[in-house]
């Protein structure tokens, strides 16, 4: 997983934000990130931005799933994307 600054970590640290939603898709905006990082526009689809790393966090619905894509750029040449898929869990 990558954090709130895009640094690569070992564990899953829950934030809380909003979804802001362009052509069906949702991006994730967290709160509470350093002002350093915030996109120059807020068109832009970026949760962070500080010159150095972008970090992209993008969610779409599929059928009963759904899919997580982050995508993380560093110094403009490490490219880094993760995806997840989750799915609804039923009653038994």
């Amino acid at each position: 997983m990558f954090d709130l600054e895009g640094i690569q970590i070992n564990d899953y640290q829950p934030m809380s934000g909003e979804v802001r939603i362009r052509k069906r898709v949702g991006f994730l905006i967290p709160d509470g990130g350093p002002q350093y990082g915030l996109p120059i526009s807020i068109d832009l689809p970026l949760r962070y931005d500080d010159g150095d790393t972008k970090v992209c966090d993008a969610i779409r619905a599929f059928d009963d799933h759904l899919v997580r894509q982050l995508s993380v750029v560093t110094d403009e040449l490490y490219l880094d994307r993760m995806t997840l898929l989750y799915r609804r869990v039923e009653d038994v």
